[in-house]
């Protein structure tokens, strides 16, 4: 849907963004930078709108909190500011609540039940004409005859490491959270290699890594097996060899565990797990790079 019908909706019925609200105006600058929508809720507050079709991603999060920055310091530090998307993902929803970004999650077909109900055929008609022209407009591009798969280069694997290492080195957040973020990062930039921490039920922490790659599974096992005492010495981490599995049928399962300290805070502990699973890192980097 093209953000001008989306802005079409929303500023003749307003209700769907929220109760009470006057539009001021669309496509107008405040405190220097060109707003989507300009409302004023019941309470004579200005509410500002910024409009994402598809997902709100994390780039439209960070570029919020700078607005909302430049609006505190403005001669109306009480205007508000709400995202509204077809989309919005949890783990998204998550962060802006955490920074009391408010925001709204309306999709298309809500759209269009919504302008059915009201019989508005006019705007109803734009959308679905716009969703019905669509596909012609794409162009089909021809098959390639042969399909090559490019295998991932050592150096990648390495930079992969090393921005997960600097992910969780600048992370501000508990180990759980700095997993989640790692993990995604290892995951979209490399299948070959997969990087996992778990921290389960019984408080245990354990770093997985396995290889997709028979050889480097091999020479992976083969360095634990060698290394494995002052491996053991130096990170305070037990190693062992992960049996076959169904779900995980990697030969070469190595896990790391590091058992909770009865007494310990929270807090602490997570850190210490961050620690650990930053020095666990270093040592599978310098393996790799040899």
């Amino acid at each position: 849907m093209k953000e001008k019908y989306f802005e079409d909706v929303l500023t003749k019925y307003t209700e769907l963004v929220e109760d009470d609200l006057t539009l001021l105006g669309r496509q107008v600058t405040v405190c220097g930078r060109r707003i989507d929508l300009l409302f004023e809720d019941r309470n004579k507050r200005k509410l500002i709108v910024e409009l994402k079709i598809g997902p709100i991603k994390d780039q439209h999060i960070g570029q919020t909190l700078s607005y909302q920055g430049m609006l505190l310091k403005s001669d109306d530090p009480t205007v508000r500011v709400m995202l509204i998307g077809n989309s919005v993902a949890q783990n998204v929803r998550t962060v802006l609540d955490h920074y009391a970004i408010a925001w709204k999650e309306i999709k298309v077909t809500q759209i269009k039940e919504f302008l059915s109900s009201r019989k508005d055929d006019e705007l109803l008609k734009r959308i679905d004409e716009e969703f019905i022209e669509l596909p012609s407009k794409i162009k089909k591009r021809p098959l390639p005859k042969t399909i090559v798969f490019n295998p991932v280069g050592k150096s990648r694997k390495i930079n992969v490491i090393e921005s997960l290492l600097d992910l969780i080195k600048q992370s501000g957040h508990s180990g759980h959270m700095v997993t989640g973020q790692a993990l995604c990062i290892v995951q979209s930039g490399i299948r070959n290699v997969i990087v996992t921490l778990r921290i389960n039920g019984n408080n245990d922490f354990e770093v997985r890594i396995a290889s997709l790659e028979s050889e480097q599974s091999e020479r992976l096992a083969v360095f634990l097996k060698e290394k494995g005492d002052s491996l053991n010495d130096l990170t305070k981490l037990t190693f062992c060899e992960r049996n076959e599995s169904i779900r995980n049928p990697d030969r070469y399962k190595i896990a790391a565990e590091f058992l909770y300290d009865e007494g310990n805070y929270n807090n602490e502990y997570l850190n210490r797990i961050k620690n650990k699973y930053i020095e666990i890192i270093k040592i599978f980097n310098k393996l790799w790079n040899e």
